[in-house]
């Protein structure tokens, strides 16, 4: 006796496997994915970081508070050096910060020089150390401040494609008198 036999061809059933498969990737893939971008971002941020440093190497109180400083204000001189370039991130500007928090002082160097505001053209003092082992002083003249005070420089980099990188240095501590 001859019987109906129904079913799905092997050809439709391959298809369905594929399809199913293609769905289930498709579904890992929109959970994994944003997960990978945002780690490349972070590698290429710490590896600029690593490349390259401005690092304060010392800080030195320079003279006591006086009648015109604030109180527990005492001028000091940071010396930043250029420790490590990589060659192609370059330095746009860095912030030096000199205290404790909240009473913190705050100086910001660049191309044109060292002021207190941010990326100002017409600065005076030293300038951006362009080359590895180059070495500037900067003078605060209310800078240290606490009874624990420290300085730290954050540095902003600029890479080729314009992406911008900020990188803050460990804090050294200040001597004071």
């Amino acid at each position: 006796m001859i019987q109906n036999k129904k079913g799905l061809s092997d050809i439709v059933t391959t298809a369905l496997i594929i399809l199913l498969v293609a769905v289930a990737v498709a579904a890992i893939w929109s959970f994994v994915a944003p997960a990978l971008r945002g780690t490349g971002t972070q590698f290429t941020n710490t590896q600029v970081c690593v490349s390259n440093i401005i690092e304060p190497i010392t800080c030195k109180t320079t003279g006591p508070a006086d009648a015109t400083n604030q109180a527990g204000k005492i001028p000091v001189t940071i010396q930043v050096r250029r420790t490590l370039t990589d060659g192609v991130a370059v330095p746009t500007e860095f912030e030096t910060v000199s205290g404790t928090a909240p009473d913190q002082t705050k100086l910001y160097t660049n191309g044109y020089g060292t002021s207190s505001t941010l990326l100002s053209a017409a600065g005076s003092g030293p300038t951006m150390p362009r080359a590895q082992g180059e070495l500037i002083s900067i003078k605060f003249d209310s800078g240290t401040v606490g009874n624990s005070p420290q300085t730290r420089v954050t540095t902003t980099y600029r890479l080729p494609d314009n992406t911008v990188v900020k990188c803050p240095s460990l804090p050294i501590s200040c001597n004071v008198a």
